[in-house]
């Protein structure tokens, strides 16, 4: 498509940028090669342009090979066509070293690594759900685990709904884009209900299971009789791993004796049971 100078995000971009739609529009590891003309790079360096894709009408810089003497530009591993072009290198990418979206145990991990320190004082995650929605504030824990490095999880995804993310980066001279990440889906989460640990305990365990989607659950904790002791959820709760930590105390706040106990899931018709031990 023709028209008039691109605006990416603030910077300039090529006259022509590029809508591509296969029929099949998922893990294609596709490698493109986009040609210009130095005629309609509109005073654009040569030597800073860059490539760009658009998701949600965010602009994406993608890693790529600069060929100016063949007038090309070469990037490989992409996993989803959208709307492609070639624009002026932002300052704030070359901020970015790389990043990456990908499905984990406990939803999806967003990572990235920054190349310098810089001003970068903070940053902001932004969530869109399925490809067509739009971006909100998505308040999550993001952990330094490395020098330059962070991610954080999203342990609060719907099965089958596809994710992307948005993170901004503040510092000396505002608030801007640092990346946005292509669609993601969490894996599919099974009804799950572990071992407690420890086993036996004293004076506390903890209780771990994994929900396939967004449900009420009961959590209850039964003596060797049948009766119910306590109960330590009953509360609707996202997909994805969860854990409830019981330090052997019933309904009233008492200490309860040493013997066998169970601890029973449910989530509407369908639940399960287990035995533990607690040893005074």
């Amino acid at each position: 498509t023709t028209g008039t100078a691109l605006d990416i995000n603030g910077t300039a971009g090529i006259q022509r940028y590029f809508d591509v739609s296969p029929a099949v529009n998922s893990g294609l590891d596709a490698t493109v090669v986009l040609r210009y003309d130095e005629s309609e790079l509109g005073g654009i360096d040569e030597n800073l342009l860059a490539a760009y894709s658009r998701n949600g009408g965010i602009w994406t810089m993608r890693a790529a090979t600069l060929d100016p003497t063949g007038n090309t530009t070469t990037f490989a591993g992409v996993d989803v066509f959208e709307t492609l072009t070639l624009g002026k290198e932002s300052i704030i990418a070359t901020l970015l070293q790389s990043f990456a979206c990908s499905p984990a145990e406990e939803g999806i991990e967003v990572s990235w690594t920054l190349s310098e320190i810089g001003q970068a004082s903070d940053f902001r995650v932004f969530r869109a759900a399925g490809t067509d929605g739009g971006f909100l504030p998505f308040e999550v824990k993001i952990l330094e685990t490395d020098v330059l490095s962070y991610r954080f999880v999203d342990n609060g995804c719907e099965a089958g709904v596809s994710y992307i993310y948005r993170v901004d980066v503040t510092d000396e001279s505002g608030t801007k884009i640092l990346f946005v990440t292509s669609p993601s889906m969490a894996s599919m989460q099974k009804f799950e209900l572990s071992q407690n640990y420890p086993n036996p305990f004293n004076p506390a365990t903890v209780i771990s299971y994994s929900l396939p989607a967004r449900t009420h659950v009961v959590l209850d904790i039964f003596d060797s009789s049948g009766r119910r002791v306590t109960r330590l959820v009953d509360e609707v709760q996202s997909a994805g791993a969860h854990a409830k930590e019981w330090s052997g105390l019933n309904g009233a706040g008492k200490r309860v004796t040493s013997g066998m106990y169970f601890y029973k899931l449910s989530i509407g018709k369908e639940s399960m049971t287990k035995k533990m031990v607690l040893l005074r």
